[in-house]
């Protein structure tokens, strides 16, 4: 993994990366191959890295990823959008067998 780009914001207390991967004979890398890549990389704590985008460039074995990295936990979760939680599964009701 290559850094291409780094982007300091003191007021959301985050930095943007945006970084070269190679895959070489390999599908493109998924979310936690990248964090994990980015935590080892930065050394900063898997939990406070938030990939954005990973974009295959296409004819060669290379992903650029974008992703936020933030100073802490509670920076996190003010800053970013807390997705819904999943329905429930609806169970069936048990009745009169169907004739």
């Amino acid at each position: 993994m290559k850094i291409l780009k780094e982007t300091h914001s003191p007021l959301l207390k985050q930095k943007s990366v945006e970084a070269l991967v190679e895959h070489k004979g390999a599908a493109t890398p998924n979310n936690a191959f990248v964090k994990k890549s980015l935590s080892e990389l930065l050394k900063v704590p898997e939990e406070l890295i938030l990939v954005s985008h990973i974009y295959p460039i296409f004819g060669s074995n290379t992903a650029k990823v974008i992703a936020n990295v933030y100073l802490s936990k509670e920076a996190l979760e003010a800053v970013e959008v807390k997705k819904k939680k999943p329905k429930a599964k609806k169970t069936k009701k048990q009745g009169a067998p169907p004739k």
